[in-house]
């Protein structure tokens, strides 16, 4: 897939050394920046668009960008409701929206960030969750926007420089929270905001309009006319994506809702006929697999299961995997959450993520009713997790963290969004662009493909309020209409509420009234082989690569008296992953702070490092 960048420079002199650092020799062995840069300038205006061409992009067409003699767009990401076959002008069909934002959300379906750019100024802006994310860079030297961070920081600074304050909430929630990145002048724009300034030299002010897709009125009845709408609007995407140039396909399944409801949707349109296997991540045999294989075979389709290799299962290769992850995901994703080996191949890949749009998805807030601003208050003293579970954080630190939030989900109840919706649209402005959103544009080898993001979908949940995304009604409804044999099979740990399998029952489906039937314990070797291994045999590697570095920036962050006693305790009184989320957000900022990342060439799991420790800093002293 293509990467762009518009910057726009303070000065000429400014302007003439991002020139050079766009230039082949700065940026062509920055990994995953390739040889090919096209440069447009614009005479007079001290901005200039990049274009980074990207390697096998899984079979779709590279022609992301068109250029007129007056103009430039280009995209990133996959918006496959428009005809990108390389005789087809795309950029037309997306011009004939680009004067209202609205009408582009809603009139290009998949995942995208889309810029624009003329003699008069340049705009850009987001699909309404913001999965294929945009950030941009102002200082008092260049204003610049990108999908991809460390190009920002690459290309803008003279060296690089956390944001301490971003890094943070890796270890307070493992999610970063608000528009602060892991970069300093970095920031993240929210999805259905858009961004847009002129060419007036001098002026690096950038300007924005922000949306929403939440709606003041809420009607919680279920009607089989919008469940059909809803359906209809799910199985058209599938089938524009099916008449692309599609090279053979996976689908990840798992034992949850989310990538249920996606295989439903595959295999009830023309996409069927490009799918290859459904796909599992996880431990031999584990509970996760056990499921997808099974739904594999009432389907008769071929099921592969990704497990770890050997390598992985050691300590010392645990720690080079999170060295390579924290590069790879720009320092913006918690390392246990990121956790994966390089890919074998290039894939085509269609996944569940933003299927919690849907459905209640943050688990502490699962079943909670507010009822006053003062419990939604108390709620969002913690989010996705509980603030700074270990206790390491500085007092001041986990504080701010903790008063954010509150603010943030205080504001969105005072600009219209009912107390109950407050978490989920949280979770659409933070969570999902800033989680599932940088964890998939980041990953090399794959193109990723989320049936489930739907415009016109995301506004009907949003409508039926906090009751149909609790109960999971909509994942009902839908799967029942779309498939009801894979509405009928068990589930990993869940069963539909006994009123909805008396739904089925009206409509002729005996759905289970069990979970699915693993074999093994639930243990966490079973849900996270390397935080397992980390535990039972890398304490002590743990330890002495945080603690050994007495002058690392860490030390800003979380209390190191506090953290030699954690260690000193031992990992037995761990008994989950969230504490464990500390330990590896840990080792991630601590190898960034240390300049120790690792990176591994995609595509080849068995090659050598291409950089790390001073070979990193040898190849990128301009950005180190």
């Amino acid at each position: 897939m293509n990467k762009f960048l518009i910057l726009k420079a303070a000065n000429q002199h400014m302007y003439e050394q991002a020139k050079e650092r766009l230039s082949t020799k700065s940026l062509a062995t920055l990994p995953h920046y390739p040889d090919r840069i096209r440069v447009k300038e614009f005479p007079n205006s001290l901005t200039i668009f990049a274009n980074f061409e990207l390697s096998d992009s899984g079979g779709f067409p590279k022609h992301y960008v068109h250029t007129t003699p007056t103009s430039t767009f280009a995209f990133d990401g996959l918006p496959f409701s428009l005809d990108l076959n390389p005789s087809k002008n795309w950029a037309k069909q997306f011009d004939e929206n680009w004067s209202d934002d609205q009408a582009a959300i809603e009139g290009v379906s998949g995942t995208w960030a889309f810029a624009r750019f003329d003699q008069t100024g340049g705009k850009v802006l987001t699909d309404f969750t913001g999965m294929t994310p945009l950030f941009y860079w102002h200082d008092e030297n260049y204003l610049a926007i990108s999908p991809r961070q460390m190009l920002l920081s690459a290309v803008c600074s003279d060296h690089t420089e956390y944001d301490l304050e971003g890094l943070a909430w890796l270890i307070g929630q493992a999610n970063l929270i608000g528009d602060h990145t892991s970069w300093k002048n970095v920031r993240h724009l929210p999805p259905q905001w858009t961004l847009f300034f002129n060419t007036e030299p001098g002026d690096l002010e950038p300007h924005f309009i922000e949306r929403e897709i939440w709606s003041s009125q809420i009607d919680s009845t279920f009607r089989k006319d919008d469940i059909a709408q809803i359906a209809n609007e799910m199985l058209n995407q599938c089938e524009a994506l099916s008449h692309l140039p599609l090279s053979p396909l996976g689908i990840d399944i798992t034992g949850g809702l989310d990538s249920r409801l996606v295989v439903a949707l595959a295999t009830t349109t023309s996409l069927r006929h490009h799918i290859k296997h459904l796909q599992t991540s996880g431990p031999e045999n584990g509970h996760e697999i056990q499921v997808g294989r099974s739904i594999a075979a009432k389907l008769g389709l071929k099921h592969l299961a990704r497990t770890p290799t050997q390598a992985q299962h050691t300590p010392e290769g645990i720690l080079s995997g999170v060295r390579a992850i924290m590069f790879r995901a720009e320092g913006c994703i918690c390392p246990s959450d990121g956790y994966a080996g390089s890919a074998r191949h290039s894939n085509l890949l269609l996944t569940g993520s933003a299927g919690e749009i849907y459905r209640r998805h943050c688990k502490p807030h699962m079943k909670i009713n507010v009822r006053s601003e003062q419990e939604l208050w108390s709620l969002f003293e913690n989010y996705h997790q509980k603030t700074d579970p270990l206790g390491i954080e500085h007092h001041e630190i986990a504080q701010k963290q903790r008063e954010s939030m509150q603010q943030l989900a205080c504001r969105f109840n005072k600009a219209g969004v009912d107390l109950n919706d407050v978490t989920d649209v949280f979770f659409m402005r933070y969570r999902l662009p800033l989680w599932n959103g940088i964890l998939m544009n980041n990953i090399y080898t794959g193109v990723r493909i989320y049936p489930l993001v739907n415009y016109h979908a995301a506004k009907y949940a949003f409508r039926k309020g906090f009751a149909a995304r609790v109960g999971d009604r909509i994942h009902f409804e839908l799967l029942l209409k779309i498939h009801p044999e894979l509405c009928a099979m068990p589930f990993l740990k869940y069963v539909w509420p006994q009123k909805y399998r008396e739904i089925a029952q009206r409509n002729n489906v005996n759905i289970a009234t069990s979970p699915f039937p693993v074999a093994g314990l639930n243990t966490l070797s079973q849900r996270n082989t390397a935080m397992s291994c980390m535990m039972d045999k890398g304490w002590e590697l743990a330890r002495s690569y945080l603690l050994d570095q007495p002058q690392s920036d860490l030390w800003q962050i979380v209390d190191r008296p506090t953290v030699e006693r954690t260690f000193h305790q031992g990992p037995s009184r761990f008994s989950g992953v969230v504490a464990m989320k500390q330990i590896f957000s840990m080792l991630g900022i601590q190898a960034m702070l240390c300049n120790d990342f690792l990176k591994r060439r995609d595509g080849d799991p068995v090659a050598k490092p291409l950089l790390d420790g001073k070979n990193a800093k040898d190849l990128f002293a301009h950005i180190f």
